[in-house]
C-alpha cells in the first residue's frame, strides 16, 4: 500500500474527497514528525510505536571498493510493533500457508 491507496480507501470509507483526505493525512504525518523531532514517542494502540533513536558514529567497509568510511552519529526512527499487530500479521501468514 502506498499513500495514494490509503487516501482512496479513507476517502471512500468516510465519504470525503481525496483532496480533503490527503490534507488530513499530511497534517497527521506533520504532527507526528514534530513530536519525533523533540524526542516524543508516537504510539498507536494495537499497532505500534515510533520513537527517535540515536545511532553512534561507526566505521564501515565499502563493499565494492574495500575503502573504510565513517558514518557520523545521527538519529533515526525506530518502529516497535504491538503484540496485537504481530499476532494479526502471523494469523494472515498462517491462513496463506506462509
Amino acid at each position: 500500500m502506498n499513500e495514494g491507496d490509503l487516501v482512496e480507501k479513507i476517502a471512500w470509507e468516510f465519504n470525503l474527497s481525496e483532496a480533503e483526505t490527503h490534507r488530513i493525512i499530511e497534517f497527521a504525518l506533520e504532527e507526528m514528525s514534530k513530536d519525533l523531532m523533540v524526542g516524543e514517542r508516537v504510539y498507536f494502540r494495537d499497532f505500534g510505536a515510533l520513537h527517535k533513536e540515536q545511532r553512534q558514529q561507526r566505521r564501515v567497509k565499502h563493499p565494492e571498493t574495500g575503502e573504510w568510511l565513517t558514518i557520523p552519529e545521527h538519529y533515526t526512527v525506530d518502529f516497535r510493533p504491538s503484540e496485537a499487530l504481530e499476532e494479526r500479521v502471523n494469523e494472515v501468514g498462517e491462513e496463506n500457508g506462509n
